[in-house]
């Protein structure tokens, strides 16, 4: 089966080490995406698109950087 994502009800969240100190949080856009999965529900193929210019990591410096 196939399963198309909805940006509109899709969350694209991240976190990642920096410097062994701190995690920084971030999220970014849905621009489309699906999922397939096998008869019984499980995922087989995740395919995504995203917005890098919709990068939010809380602090803008940060994120133009990106």
């Amino acid at each position: 089966m196939r399963w198309n994502l909805d940006p509109t009800h899709t969350s694209i969240e991240f976190a990642v080490r920096h410097m062994m100190i701190a995690t920084v949080k971030g999220t970014l856009n849905l621009k489309e995406g699906f999922v397939e999965t096998d008869e019984a529900g499980r995922p087989l193929r995740v395919e995504a698109r995203l917005d890098a210019r919709s990068i939010h990591t809380g602090v803008p410096d940060r994120d133009s950087h990106l």
